[in-house]
């Protein structure tokens, strides 16, 4: 049961919990960025990557929403412990992991429909206009309603011993309100940027793009939606 908290009350207090979450993984934090960075450059550098990774997202259109949950699930849960073996960074427990995989599995078809539903309400163009509403309507309309909220609670509930009661009156105690700004907050920092090479790649790549920024952003959600 979690005492009543005061909110937050400068932007500063509000970002904090997502600059110490960068520092505290910063080495497996940053391979993962490395590794995105690499995989766009390769595309655009070497012809010879471009039919490989058409060949991964045509599988993923004939896969539909069981591979964006799958892949998404281990690109939360597998590449981050991966980097933290390489960074020697200490490891999730199995139950945490499991808890990801779930959590990770319905955002990412959350996040497959969300771009599907944008391509064909605003096309697949790549011109500077349409990407940009793309990106606002990610990040001011399905960021704050629904994937920072879900994944918001989701944790509350982990935290609470999966018990409804016990995560009802950390609601009614303002605990949900305290932990979703900062989150909401480092969600902006973090996608914002991240989503200008998705939406610049062709929409068939665009959830490749989505899976290698996915690795470094659970590394942040899952030490900033703790609400510590």
């Amino acid at each position: 049961m979690h005492s009543s908290a005061t909110a937050p009350r400068t932007f500063r207090e509000l970002a904090r919990p997502g600059w110490n979450a960068v520092v505290e993984n910063r080495r497996p934090f940053m391979t993962i960025q490395a590794l995105a960075v690499l995989a766009a450059a390769a595309y655009y550098c070497f012809p010879a990557v471009q039919p490989a990774l058409r060949v991964v997202a045509d599988f993923k259109v004939r896969a539909g929403l069981p591979f964006a949950a799958a892949a998404t699930a281990f690109a939360g849960v597998v590449l981050p412990e991966v980097a933290r073996s390489i960074t020697r960074h200490k490891s999730s427990t199995a139950g945490d992991l499991g808890f990801q995989a779930v959590l990770y599995a319905i955002v990412g078809s959350t996040v497959d429909l969300l771009y599907r539903g944008l391509a064909i309400l605003l096309g697949s163009g790549l011109s500077f206009w349409l990407v940009a509403e793309k990106i606002l309507i990610d990040q001011l309309v399905y960021s704050p309603l629904v994937s920072i909220p879900f994944s918001t609670l989701m944790f509350l509930w982990r935290d609470e011993g999966f018990g409804s009661r016990g995560t009802f009156a950390a609601i009614r105690q303002g605990e949900f309100a305290r932990r979703y700004t900062p989150l909401l907050i480092t969600c902006w920092g973090f996608w914002a940027p991240v989503l200008v090479a998705v939406y610049a790649l062709p929409p068939d790549l665009q959830f490749l793009m989505f899976l290698c920024a996915q690795g470094a952003w659970s590394l942040l959600l899952v030490t900033v939606a703790k609400g510590e």
